[in-house]
This record gives C-alpha cells, sequence and structure tokens, in this order.
C-alpha cells in the first residue's frame, strides 16, 4: 500500500485542478478509493464547477484513470460544469479516443488552455 497522495490539487477559482502524481494500474481499489472520495468532497462545495486533469506525470493510464475522470465528470456534469484534460501523452489521446471518452472531456495542450476551457463552461471570465 502506498503511502504517498496520489493526487495533487489546487483551486482555480471554481475550477478544481487534480494533478495524478503516479499511474493508477499498479494500485488496489483500498489506496485509490479515500483520495477519490478526497477529490468528490472538494467537489460538493458550490462554487466546485470544473475540473481540470494534469495529466502530466502520467505517460500513460487505464481503466482505473478514465474510471477516476469519469466519477469526477459525473458529479460536476449536472451543475453544468465541464471536464478537460491538459498534457495528456500521445498513448493517453488514444485511449481516451478508442474509449470514445474524447467526446465527453475536451483534450487541452496545456493546463492554461484546459483552465480556460473549463472556466469558459463554468462562467469565469477570460
Amino acid at each position: 500500500m502506498s503511502d504517498l497522495p496520489v493526487f495533487h490539487t489546487e483551486r482555480a477559482g471554481d475550477v478544481l485542478l487534480v494533478i495524478p502524481q503516479q499511474d493508477l494500474g499498479g494500485l488496489d481499489a483500498v489506496t485509490v478509493r479515500p483520495q477519490v472520495e478526497s477529490l468528490l468532497g472538494q467537489l460538493q462545495q458550490p462554487e466546485a464547477v470544473g475540473v481540470v486533469v494534469d495529466l502530466e506525470r502520467v505517460a500513460w493510464f487505464g481503466t482505473s484513470m478514465l474510471e477516476v475522470i469519469h466519477v469526477l465528470w459525473r458529479r460536476v456534469h449536472p451543475r453544468g460544469g465541464k471536464v478537460a484534460l491538459c498534457n495528456v501523452s500521445p498513448v493517453g489521446r488514444e485511449v481516451l479516443r478508442v474509449s470514445q471518452f474524447d467526446t465527453l472531456w475536451t483534450i487541452c495542450a496545456t493546463r492554461d488552455e484546459a483552465l480556460r476551457e473549463v472556466g469558459a463552461a463554468a462562467g469565469m471570465e477570460d
């Protein structure tokens, strides 16, 4: 079991920035679940309406990461919120394309671009 946090988070106005620190593939659900619950708790606040997932530290990912992102999307989508991913590796882009999650989530090249995308959806001005 890992004692290291799987996700680092930051806030940018009403957007929660989630930065995975490692791939979830090697971790068990018992390790990941409390950290996902923490992310969901941060989205309980009414002003938290968007999520940016910065995958810069994750070269590849599988169903575990997709499920985490999907859970976050399900939390914000009913409120009109949006999820954007940034710094996605070429392999990650292919995973998103094949799984068709690229139709749910915006994929951006940079964190700033993703924050603008989600912020615009959340009603923030540029």
